[in-house]
């Protein structure tokens, strides 16, 4: 079969490509840091925060104990980490030289609303828990006393009386090194998202990653993940008896061949997102997602070996192109 050399040398340096990760790159001087270094801000603007920061301290410590300190809190911290770890970002546009993004006006208006909140917990009149639209509000981990914001889209129809029911979703937000929980809350009170369905409360959780509240030490999410698996199994036994397809469930037990392939099948796709879930708590998100990228490109080798399938020039240009992706990415 030497019409498949090429795709396994493809293959061969993809893979490698993936391993490119090695001891080196967890010395800090060749790790590229993530979030990267914020930008130049003027001394005086620097005290200022500060002050604000010390202002709405002590504002907090006359607070502790109520259970809705969390939401005043997020404001704090975010301030707090983005000046303390030099993570406020003056972005300008290299074509217009205009300010795409200034973080400096973003923090004193999270101080300005951190105060006010504070003030209002104090009366006993919190405003934010009974509005409806773009709400921000914060939880305390239960792992490591962390403060985590999130997002609340609550439709206008919302009946804090709860006498009515409505749709729940969550949108996960993919990997953005520069989302930190200061633009994180400032996006969240200015915009809604690409996801609003009619009626539905959404819940937008802080993060880097997909399912990135993990990095509180939650797991929420791999517990929804199991669910998911569980209850698949249900609906499915659900959807078998209603179309009358038991006889069909009963042949493919009864087979040992069918069923050892089914057997095999289930056990790689678990491999697949047991690996999947390590990798992504265990400092490997690069390699995980080359992992994803080379499976179409062996899929194509499969074909290619099994099924004497051809590949065309533009199949080979892909290839070769997804190689030089890789080679970029890892270099």
């Amino acid at each position: 079969m030497p019409r498949i050399a090429p795709s396994l040398v493809a293959l061969a340096f993809l893979a490698s490509s993936a391993f490119a990760d090695g001891p080196k790159d967890n010395l800090p001087d060749n790790v590229r840091p993530v979030p990267p270094k914020g930008s130049e801000i003027p001394p005086a603007t620097v005290e200022e925060l500060k002050a604000g920061l010390a202002e709405l301290g002590k504002e907090l410590d006359g607070l502790k104990g109520n259970p809705l300190l969390p939401d005043v809190e997020i404001y704090h911290k975010a301030v707090r980490y983005a000046v303390e770890f030099n993570e406020l970002y003056i972005v300008t546009d290299p074509k217009t030289m205009k300010v795409t993004r200034n973080d400096v006006p973003t923090a004193k208006a999270h101080l300005k609303t951190g105060l006010k909140r504070a003030k209002e917990l104090k009366d006993g009149k919190p405003s934010w828990t009974t509005t409806t639209g773009l709400v921000v509000r914060g939880y305390r981990s239960k792992i490591d006393g962390d403060v985590q914001p999130y997002g609340l889209v609550i439709p206008k129809e919302y009946d804090y009386a709860a006498t009515n029911k409505h749709r729940l979703d969550f949108w996960w937000h993919g990997r953005y090194e520069n989302n930190l929980e200061l633009s994180f809350i400032a996006e969240r009170e200015r915009s809604a998202g690409q996801f609003t369905p009619a009626g539905a409360i959404v819940v937008h959780p802080f993060g880097r990653f997909s399912n990135a509240n993990k990095f509180a030490g939650e797991i929420d999410s791999l517990e929804i993940l199991a669910h998911r698996a569980l209850w698949a199994v249900a609906v499915a036994g659900l959807l078998v008896l209603l179309a009358k397809q038991g006889g069909q469930v009963r042949a493919v037990l009864t087979s040992p061949k069918t069923l050892g392939w089914l057997v095999l099948s289930t056990a790689l796709i678990g491999v697949n997102w047991g690996l999947y879930v390590w990798a992504t708590t265990h400092e490997a998100t690069l390699e995980a997602s080359l992992g994803y990228y080379i499976n179409p490109l062996l899929n194509m080798v499969v074909g290619l070996w099994l099924f004497r399938e051809k590949i065309d020039k533009w199949g080979w240009a892909a290839i070769g192109l997804a190689a030089v992706g890789v080679a970029f990415q890892t270099a």
